[in-house]
């Protein structure tokens, strides 16, 4: 089976610009933590460390994204455990802003909706297209 689909369903370009929204945020903040670093504001080891791992965070997700909106179905699982993480930081951020945190739950929620959706969307079709199927309804 191909791993793309001919056309990207709505659902998933839906998907593919929150994930991709959300990678250019993370992409962001681990510049704004790398200058940090650079300039001395932080602790430069611990600015650095987070930095590196927010970036490889960040590009990670804008690459799904892109394959996402292109129609593939394998950035799926990397984009819904990205949603379950960012949801539970959702929560520790209800702490700091509750307008803020409800955002991150909110989007995360969104996001990972969108993405089982169009999961549940191929499968239907994929079960209809197969022939003889004991779970077709075809008489």
């Amino acid at each position: 089976m191909s791993t793309t689909i001919g056309r990207a369903l709505p659902l998933r370009r839906s998907a593919a610009a929150l994930v991709g929204s959300e990678g250019v945020a993370l992409v962001a903040v681990a510049v704004w933590i790398g200058a940090s670093a650079v300039t001395g504001e932080d602790a430069t080891a611990m600015a650095a460390a987070i930095a590196l791992m927010a970036l490889g965070a960040g590009i990670a997700l804008v690459w799904a994204s892109r394959s996402l909106w292109r129609g593939a179905v394998w950035p799926r699982g990397l984009a819904i455990t990205w949603q379950m993480l960012q949801a539970a930081a959702g929560v520790t951020v209800l702490g700091w802003s509750a307008g803020a945190g409800v955002a991150v739950i909110v989007v995360a929620i969104v996001a990972a909706a969108a993405l089982l959706a169009d999961a549940r969307r191929d499968i239907q079709a994929m079960s209809a297209d197969a022939p003889g199927d004991p779970g077709s309804h075809a008489a």
